[in-house]
């Protein structure tokens, strides 16, 4: 059997130092992003993020280098833009983007299974203008769209990646990523922004950490949602579940390429490995992904139907919250958003009581 995800890494060029000064080079901030994904978590771990100007990419212009490897979970970037880095990049055109991946990813099935699965070769065709090159030694691969790219003609380069066109093999162990496409677009309408931070102090109403270097101070206002420990917390009740040496994802829309003061609309506390430390959450959160079958606002019961046709029942208790069209609910006010066959992401613990329901257009 084989299901489709799909891979579309989106380059949006935009840059600050082209214009009448005559500049040779200028800082370009890189961004990840994606649309919705029938799986609920993609894990796949990032190296590098290049610019090449030769067809083999001999000659590159580095965008982002992490010895370590990067966590990137792609099946979380819907609407939103993540901030990896900021580089100065020369003026110029470049012909190929090059992302450098670890060859082993983790895929979670819309019925909160997880699975090993790997990259492999893969040469393109007419409609995807991608070659996927894997080395067994190192264990890493690259995929590189091929393609004229401009990086300072407006200020930001955003690499977009669409799952619903990744090509998955579920047929046997590992499963196996057989085919991407890579494509540049110019994305509109993403005014929400995250960053992954190391906690590094927390005082009443402010969150102090880093990334890639920067130093970042987080507002927490009355209205910020947190989810810390594998609960749900608002406002001030979000500072005091926070401690030092924690990974967070901020979201905001304020943007961390041009300030390191920004308010905090979300928090998550995160596994260590997508802030690049290393360690493990002491507790566990599982995802799940299908249409709404029934609900039950009386009985506090929310049942959805996955792709497989398994059907799971969620308890909706006052700490559950809800997201819908950018808008926060909380508990069984979740229920009004709700309707039969309406796809919906669900956050559970292991006892399946919800803690946080994504529901989408």
């Amino acid at each position: 059997m084989k299901k489709k995800l799909a891979l579309l890494l989106t380059v949006f060029a935009a840059g600050c130092g082209g214009g009448g000064g005559g500049s040779s080079s200028g800082s370009v901030p890189l961004y990840f992003t994606d649309d919705a994904s029938i799986y609920p978590s993609v894990t796949v771990k990032v190296y590098q993020v290049n610019l090449c100007s030769d067809n083999n990419c001999n000659t590159k212009v580095n965008l982002y280098d992490n010895q370590n490897g990067l966590a990137v979970d792609l099946a979380k970037l819907n609407g939103v833009l993540q901030y990896i880095n900021t580089a100065n990049v020369p003026q110029g055109t470049y012909n190929r983007l090059e992302i450098i991946l670890d060859k082993n990813l983790t895929i979670t099935d819309p019925d909160g299974i997880n699975h090993d699965a790997v990259f492999v070769d893969f040469s393109g065709n007419p409609n995807k203008p991608n070659v996927v090159h894997c080395d067994n030694n190192t264990q890493k691969c690259y995929i590189r769209f091929n393609g004229t790219i401009q990086p300072l003609s407006m200020g930001k380069l955003v690499v977009d990646f669409q799952l619903k066109e990744f090509k998955v093999d579920t047929s046997g162990q590992p499963w196996r990523v057989t085919e991407v496409k890579v494509s540049p677009i110019t994305p509109s309408g993403i005014n929400k922004m995250k960053l992954y931070l190391s906690v590094q102090a927390v005082s009443s109403d402010t969150i102090t950490g880093t990334m890639g270097g920067k130093t970042y101070t987080v507002k927490v206002t009355p209205n910020t949602r947190c989810e810390i420990g594998g609960e749900n917390f608002v406002g001030s009740d979000c500072v005091s579940q926070v401690q030092p040496n924690m990974c967070l994802e901020v979201k905001t829309t304020s943007d961390p390429a041009v300030t390191t003061n920004i308010t905090a609309l979300e928090l998550e506390q995160e596994n260590p490995e997508k802030c690049s430390m290393t360690g493990s959450l002491n507790y566990t959160i599982r995802k799940f992904k299908g249409q709404v079958f029934v609900f039950d606002p009386a009985q506090r019961i929310l049942t959805i139907s996955t792709p497989t046709q398994l059907l799971i029942s969620f308890g909706v208790n006052d700490k559950t919250y809800c997201e819908y069209n950018d808008n926060y609910y909380n508990g069984t006010d979740c229920f009004s958003y709700l309707t039969p066959g309406k796809m919906v992401e669900v956050k559970a613990d292991p006892y399946r009581v919800a803690l946080k329901i994504e529901i989408e257009d």
